[in-house]
């Protein structure tokens, strides 16, 4: 039997209803890697420890499960497994409950984030808890961050070079194709990497590893969005050795559960491979999830107040009778994956996986010169920053009648550049050079972060006796991110100057200091065109691993 099937398959039915158990952990106990059981109630842990050993089984609302196996040589195929429901009623009606998962990408930061609770699951109860529920929160297990966990897919390693974090909207919205995975905890062994501290996560997608399956699902929610539509075919491994996966998404929402927060996300996913020989696999993997949503952010206890709103957001507001948001979310980073196993022995394997990733991050936002600050929580706007009590008054009266005063006023910023005619003399650092017309004093700016990623790595694994196990590889990964800001909207003007608002209160509008560009001050600025910062880092790695168990 060839090394990919030195696997323990099995599954789980309930013992009353005789009906399959998803979503359930199967592990075991030697080691800290764990499988979740499928929509059949199937699971399969990948290049299992062989020899006796414990299998450890736990799902909510059944009796914990324990076993122990003898695995042999070439992995095993074990009976159907029956578990036993609670006597406690509560813990099956809480298994009864329809759940929908949020993942941390529709949370407040776009890059810094924290493991998925839906990607990380795990037998440990805690583990289980802490990553989902105090996921979004930003709550550290054990202490650790997510740069100290490593994310792999299809072998390929998906945590950023820049600050070391994966970022897990690359491919959100794919729950179906996303859910052969493996967990090891903490700095244990794995088979895949060297890992870190926090441990490792393995998530393989390969077309061959899909079930055979067409699936459909539909999801309402009340939280970030408010509708799930998803759609997933796979064709499993055929008879002629080709295996085909295709998943597609849409996640929407008109407003979520904090106003002003629209949200349009889509993802894609094709997976083909060929079984080219007993001993040779190719594979080509390509997924993306663009995705477009309005933000949110915390705000003082005043404002909060003031709305009578705990949810207060100040970063939308009315434009002709329609909410709109200053902060827009955008990002799209399509990726592809090719990978190759070679069975070279009964005992010992080769894979290699090649990754190219790139697209765009971005978030847009408020930046404004020669006019007060416009965003509606601005302190020295507030009832609080007043000296003059009648004038405190009369503002907190402002704030608190009217939901057009605390948020942005869209449709003054328009009248303000719009009747904003100035002469910018000496324009783009050409003497005599004189630009005349609608000066925009305030704008939408697009903050951009676009990731270029090219990953390599190669794993050989050998299983050289009952007793001792061999793992190294060689991996080398280059980033190229382009780190800038552009002028996404002028708001009804006709240009922009490209001047330090901040520099220009310090200093005066007239001095050199309040230029972002020295070598061309007084720089016009249109639609597209980039300014402030433009700047990129590249940066390369290369490891060499090791291990052995025993």
């Amino acid at each position: 039997m060839c090394i990919r099937d030195r696997n323990v398959r099995g599954s789980l039915i309930d013992s009353e209803s005789n009906q399959p158990i998803q979503d359930a952990t199967v592990g075991i106990e030697s080691t800290n890697v764990s499988v979740i059981t499928d929509v059949d109630g199937k699971f399969e842990i990948l290049d299992a420890p062989r020899g006796e050993q414990s299998l450890l089984i736990s799902a909510i609302g059944y009796e914990t499960y324990i076993q122990t196996i003898q695995i042999p040589q070439n992995g095993m195929v074990l009976q159907p497994i029956l578990l036993v429901q609670k006597e406690n009623q509560i813990d099956q009606e809480v298994n009864d409950i329809p759940i929908v998962s949020i993942s941390v990408e529709d949370i407040e930061n776009d890059n810094d984030q924290a493991i998925s609770g839906l990607l990380s699951a795990s037998r440990d109860a805690f583990l289980n808890a802490a990553a989902f529920t105090f996921g979004p929160a930003r709550f550290r297990i054990r202490g650790y961050d997510s740069e100290n966990t490593e994310v792999l897919v299809n072998g390929i390693t998906f945590n950023s070079l820049e600050n070391g974090r994966p970022f897990w909207g690359a491919w959100g919205g794919l729950n179906d194709v996303l859910r052969n995975r493996e967990t090891d905890l903490g700095a244990s062994s794995s088979s895949f990497a060297f890992g870190g501290v926090g441990g490792v996560n393995h998530i393989d997608v390969r077309a061959s590893k899909q079930r055979d399956q067409l699936r459909g699902s539909f999801s309402l929610s009340n939280r970030t969005y408010r509708n799930r539509l998803m759609l997933t075919y796979s064709t499993g491994k055929r008879a002629d050795g080709w295996a085909f996966s295709f998943s597609g998404s849409r996640r929407w929402a008109e407003e979520g559960f904090v106003e002003g927060t629209s949200y349009d996300a889509w993802s894609y996913f094709v997976g083909v491979e060929k079984e080219l020989n007993s001993a040779h696999s190719l594979g080509l993997t390509v997924f993306g999830a663009p995705s477009k949503r309005g933000r949110r952010t915390a705000a003082v206890q005043e404002m909060n107040d003031l709305a009578d709103n705990n949810w207060y957001n100040p970063y939308w507001g009315f434009q002709g009778g329609e909410k709109r948001n200053s902060r827009i979310s955008n990002t799209h980073l399509p990726t592809a994956i090719a990978r190759h196993d070679w069975t070279i022995t009964d005992h010992s394997k080769l894979t290699t996986a090649a990754s190219f990733q790139t697209g765009r991050s971005g978030s847009t936002a408020l930046d404004w010169n020669d006019l007060n600050d416009p965003r509606p929580d601005y302190y020295r706007d507030l009832p609080s920053f007043q000296t003059d009590p009648i004038s405190a008054a009369f503002v907190q009266e402002q704030f608190e009648s009217s939901i057009e005063f605390r948020q942005i006023k869209w449709d003054q910023l328009y009248l303000v550049n719009y009747f904003s005619d100035q002469t910018i003399e000496n324009a783009d650092g050409i003497e005599g050079n004189s630009v005349n017309g609608k000066r925009s004093q305030v704008i939408v700016e697009d903050r951009r972060y676009d990731p270029t990623r090219i990953g390599f790595s190669t794993t050989y694994q050998d299983f050289i006796n009952d007793q001792l196990t061999f793992t190294g590889g060689i991996q080398y990964r280059s980033e190229k991110q382009e780190t800038y800001k552009l002028v996404d909207d002028l708001l009804g003007g006709e240009f922009y100057v490209d001047i330090d608002k901040f520099a220009s209160t310090d200093f005066g509008s007239g001095s050199d200091q309040t230029q972002n560009d020295l070598n061309n001050p007084n720089r016009i600025l249109y639609e597209g065109d980039r300014f402030g910062y433009d700047y990129d880092a590249q940066i390369n790695k290369g490891s060499l691993w090791a291990q052995g168990e025993y």
